[in-house]
C-alpha cells in the first residue's frame, strides 16, 4: 500500500468537498494521513474540526496529524505529498511545496468550477480514471431518531465579520420555522457551534416545536442527525454540505459566496441535484462578492437581508412537492 500525506487547513464544508478526492486516492491504492493545520482564524472550531477528521480514521483516512499553525510535521517516508491552496500561508504548507507536492497551482479563489472538482483535478493528474463520487460522512454514526419527524435549520458561518454576512436574520428563520411547522407538521431542530448560539436562541424562543441543539452535537453527530431529517434549511455553511453528504433534501440560502463553487454537491452530472436541492438567492449586481474587494468592505449585505420568508417557503413547497410526486410515481 502506498502512503500519501495531504495538507488541509480550512472548514467543515471544505473538508467534506474534499472527500471524493480522498476516496479517489484510496481507490488508487493510497493510505492517507491528513496533515491538519489548526486554523487560527477560527480557533473556537479547531478542536471540533480535528475530532471530525479523526472520525474518518479507519475509513477514508489512516490517521490525522494535528499540527499547530507555526509547526512542521515530519514528511519523510511518503510516496506522495498533496497540498491545496486556500490563500493561506503556514510553515507546514511551505514545507509541502518545497518538496514538490502535487496539488492545484492556482488557489481556490481562482477556480472556476465546483470545489469538489478543484480537489479531484489533482487525483486525475495522479492517474485516477474513475467517476467522481458523492460527499461522504464517516461510518461511525447511524441516523438519529426522534419521536416526531423533523427538519434541521442552521444559520451558520465560520465566524468573524466577513463570514457572518452569510447569515440570514434570526427573526426570518423564526417565521420560517412557524410556517414549515404549520404546513408540514415537522418539528424544527437547530444545529451549529458556539458562533450560532445567540441567533439560534432567538429562533427557538417561544416556539415549543423548535428544539435547539446548538453546541450540543459534534460535527459527525450533526451529520447523523441529517440522515434522519426530512428537510434541511441552511445558509452556505458546513451544515449545508453535511446535508448534501447525508442525501437530505435541502433549501440553501446563498448571498455573498460563490454559488458555482459552493453549491450542494450531489453527483458529477447534477442529475439528482434538481430532486434534492433548492437554492434561494437574489439576482443583484453586487453578488457574489466573495474574494473581491466588496467582500471586505460591504456593510449592508442586502443579498441576505433581501431574502424573503415567502421566497424560502415557496422553495420548501417546490422541493417537497417534487419529492412527493417522485414517491407517488
Amino acid at each position: 500500500m502506498k502512503r500519501a500525506a495531504v495538507y488541509f487547513r480550512n472548514g467543515i464544508g471544505n473538508f467534506l468537498m474534499m472527500t471524493p478526492f480522498l476516496r479517489a486516492m484510496r481507490e488508487m491504492g493510497f493510505e492517507i494521513d491528513l496533515v491538519l493545520v489548526s486554523n487560527y482564524n477560527f480557533a473556537e472550531r479547531s478542536d471540533a474540526m480535528v475530532e471530525f477528521a479523526r472520525s474518518y480514521e479507519g475509513g477514508l483516512l489512516s490517521s490525522v496529524v494535528d499540527v499547530a499553525p507555526d509547526d512542521v510535521a515530519d514528511l519523510d517516508g511518503y510516496d506522495q505529498l498533496v497540498a491545496f491552496s486556500h490563500g493561506e500561508d503556514s510553515p507546514m504548507r511551505r514545507e509541502f511545496w518545497k518538496r514538490d507536492a502535487a496539488g492545484q497551482g492556482k488557489p481556490i479563489r481562482d477556480w472556476v468550477d465546483h470545489e469538489v472538482l478543484y480537489y479531484l483535478a489533482t487525483a486525475y493528474d495522479l492517474g485516477f480514471r474513475g467517476t467522481p463520487g458523492p460527499l461522504e460522512l464517516p461510518d461511525s454514526h447511524g441516523a438519529f431518531e426522534f419521536e416526531r419527524p423533523f427538519a434541521v435549520f442552521c444559520n451558520g458561518s465560520q465566524g468573524g465579520p466577513l463570514w457572518s454576512r452569510k447569515r440570514w436574520e434570526p427573526k426570518k428563520f423564526g417565521a420560517l420555522a412557524w410556517a414549515i411547522h404549520r404546513w408540514t407538521g415537522l418539528d424544527i431542530v437547530l444545529i451549529g457551534g458556539p458562533g450560532e448560539l445567540a441567533d439560534h436562541a432567538e429562533i427557538a424562543k417561544g416556539r415549543p416545536y423548535v428544539r435547539d441543539l446548538t453546541g450540543q452535537t459534534s460535527i459527525a453527530s450533526s451529520g447523523a442527525l441529517l440522515l434522519g431529517a426530512e428537510l434541511c434549511v441552511s445558509t452556505d455553511t458546513g451544515a449545508m454540505h453535511l446535508a448534501a453528504a447525508a442525501g437530505c433534501p435541502t433549501v440553501a440560502l446563498f448571498g455573498p459566496t460563490i454559488q458555482r463553487k459552493n453549491r450542494p454537491w450531489c453527483d458529477p452530472d447534477g442529475s439528482r441535484a434538481d430532486e434534492l436541492f433548492e437554492i434561494v438567492d437574489l439576482d443583484i449586481g453586487c453578488r457574489p462578492c466573495q474574494y473581491q474587494a466588496k467582500w471586505d468592505s460591504c456593510r449592508d449585505p442586502v443579498c441576505m437581508t433581501g431574502l424573503d420568508v415567502g421566497d424560502v417557503m415557496n422553495a420548501v413547497r417546490r422541493l417537497q412537492r417534487r419529492l412527493g410526486a417522485k414517491e407517488a410515481a
